[in-house]
């Protein structure tokens, strides 16, 4: 009977995985071959080409016309059968070009590594690749969710993250967010064996992981004391959680070393994420209106630092300028700060995922930055002053956004339903937090919650499971496995 449960679980999971591949296809289909951070996305493919080109980490000046068209130059090798490589590259004047530091060099590197191993087209192939990591990480949601509370809430889990349309259209992009769910999917996965079995190794194998996404975008580096806190409740002993961390966060720093050096040796600073996390800090002070008249626009950030000097807002001597108007604020006005952190808990309390859908009227400027910017309205006035257009611009996220206040809801009742396992509850919902807790005082995008989604559904699912009382559901515990119903495999 084992045996044969076994065979239909690897089946569900089967067509878990197909599901996968076709919701994937679908939302790509439909969003017409666009995704998230759609600016950014050239700059990613330029920068792999640069590294293939032998030209290292490096970015033409944007004060500048590009002196190669890498994204052209390599179409054109394609159509004669040849790559780019440092042969057939032109040689370039380095005056013209500064190292490129406004995001560390994960994702450029994959996409280096599909355009060496795969060819052109680069962006398709990659997106296959994309898609296939991301519908393989659902396994892991189903073991996430059979670990917690059962095989069948893995199952229910597994189903819901093969059918989400915000993680599909995020794995269908061209930017480095569209590995971070799978990523980050596996670096709790790791984390979970580590504390079940206490095994180096693991807490190894998880820090390796976790320095992978972070070399994808830094908002991963502060995983490491999430983890120790996850570790310390979890665990129970202080010594054991310490020791874990430790391995965890040096297997980390180890993956992120070669960056920091390279960084050191370029622009003498020794970090392991971005040159531009001051400007960023800056910039997202504009994410709802304020007394600096500062708006949430990369090309103002640019116009900023151009004024002041510098090639752009990412010009790694920028930062200290940036740094300087940063803190000047918070030492003139520490509780408008405060202030702006609580006005993203909505945002974090129910994302509005993109999924995919063109919205015709968004696109045409009806956006809420939108009218930040040309009318200098916040968010409420612009509310009241523009309900259709705002509506018919956001009626998709809106959509989404209900979605995730129920999961929000689910996730609140099920630390109070799993009171007495409290430990647990939160360690389940450790993802989530860390990324919410992170983004309170910087940008809260629904892009960047979308990753932790996966704990989310594996709430859903024991919530599906529990009510409908198909079968008892016990929450896990340290050293005893699930207790649910007599049919595990």
């Amino acid at each position: 009977m084992a045996l044969q449960g076994a065979g239909r679980t690897r089946l569900a999971l089967g067509a878990i995985f197909v599901l996968a591949l076709l919701v994937r296809a679908a939302v790509g289909y439909m969003a017409r071959g666009h995704g998230e951070m759609e600016g950014l996305a050239d700059r990613y493919q330029e920068e792999a080409y640069a590294l293939a080109a032998g030209y290292g980490a490096v970015r033409p000046l944007a004060t500048r016309p590009p002196e190669v068209n890498l994204i052209r130059l390599a179409d054109s090798l394609e159509a004669r059968g040849a790559k780019l490589t440092p042969r057939t590259a032109p040689p370039i004047h380095r005056a013209l070009w500064r190292p490129s530091t406004m995001h560390p060099p994960g994702y450029a590197v994959f996409l280096l590594g599909i355009y060496r191993l795969l060819g052109e087209p680069l962006i398709p192939k990659a997106k296959v690749v994309q898609v296939l990591l991301d519908a393989a990480s659902i396994l892991l949601v189903y073991s996430i969710g059979k670990r917690f509370a059962g095989r069948t809430v893995g199952l229910l889990a597994a189903t819901a993250a093969a059918l989400s349309a915000p993680a599909a259209f995020l794995a269908t992009s061209r930017v480095a967010d569209s590995l971070c769910p799978a990523l980050y999917v596996l670096v709790f996965w790791l984390s979970v064996r580590a504390l079940e079995t206490r095994r180096a190794l693991w807490f190894v194998a998880a820090g390796a992981a976790c320095g992978i996404i972070s070399l994808m975008r830094p908002d991963y580096l502060v995983y490491p004391p999430f983890l120790f806190l996850g570790a310390l409740l979890f665990l129970r002993q202080p010594l054991a959680a310490i020791r874990g961390t430790a391995f965890f966060a040096a297997a980390m720093f180890l993956v992120l070393l070669p960056w920091g050096l390279r960084n050191q040796r370029v622009f003498g600073t020794f970090t392991v994420s971005s040159t531009c996390g001051w400007a960023g800090l800056y910039q997202t002070i504009g994410q709802f209106k304020n007394p600096y008249g500062i708006v949430f626009s990369d090309a103002l950030m640019d116009a900023l630092a151009r004024d002041a000097g510098f090639d752009s807002f990412d010009d790694p001597a920028a930062n200290s300028y940036f740094k300087g108007k940063f803190l000047a604020i918070v030492r003139e006005n520490p509780a408008f700060l405060a202030g702006e952190a609580l006005r993203r808990i909505p945002m974090a309390v129910a994302p509005m995922y993109r999924w995919g859908y063109v919205n015709a009227h968004y696109e045409a400027g009806h956006g809420f930055y939108d009218y930040l910017a040309r009318e200098g309205l916040s968010t409420g006035q612009a509310v009241r002053r523009h309900p259709r257009e705002l509506l018919l611009a956001y009626w998709d996220r809106l959509l989404s956004g209900a979605i995730s206040l129920g999961l929000f809801v689910a996730s609140v009742a099920f630390l109070v339903a799993e009171r007495r396992r409290w430990r647990t509850a939160v360690l389940l919902l450790l993802p989530y937090a860390t990324i919410v807790l992170t983004h309170l005082g910087y940008n809260m995008g629904a892009r960047f919650l979308a990753p932790a989604l996966f704990c989310q559904l594996v709430v859903a699912a024991y919530w599906i499971v529990r009510l409908s009382g198909s079968e008892p559901v016990t929450l896990w515990e340290p050293g005893r496995p699930p207790s649910v119903g007599p049919a595990r495999a």
